[in-house]
């Protein structure tokens, strides 16, 4: 139940997120498939993650991880698009998983302690 309900809100965000790219200010399909690998590898891999470390809590960390990275995408979309509209404010899309790595990387790291603790108690 919990990783259908992980998935549903993983996939509304992407939706969301394709929805933006797609029909905003970016160019149409077009923008969507040029930056679709630079915007939507760290959801991707955090979907990866949620079928493979099954424990409660990892799930936890998981859901925050998507949550967090879609809500740094938005305000970077907003800060693009709406705010300081330039016609080189698009390249921003292209460092949006980059900028966002640091904080992805410790947060994977702790959904899979989480998950290995719990095989490890589990194994004895």
């Amino acid at each position: 139940m919990r990783l259908l309900r992980n998935a549903t809100l993983a996939l509304v965000g992407i939706a969301f997120m394709i929805y933006l790219i797609a029909f905003g200010r970016m160019g149409g399909i077009q923008g969507l498939l040029f930056i679709f690998p630079f915007t939507m590898i760290p959801f991707v891999l955090t979907a990866y993650f949620a079928a493979i470390w099954r424990a409660f809590w990892s799930q936890a960390v998981l859901l925050v991880t998507t949550v967090a990275y879609a809500a740094w995408f938005v305000y970077i979309y907003v800060q693009a698009t709406i705010l300081h509209p330039d016609p080189q404010s698009p390249i921003a899309f292209l460092y949006v998983s980059i900028y966002a790595l640091p904080v992805l990387f410790l947060l994977w790291i702790l959904a899979w302690a989480i998950d290995w603790e719990r095989k490890d108690r589990w194994t004895d």
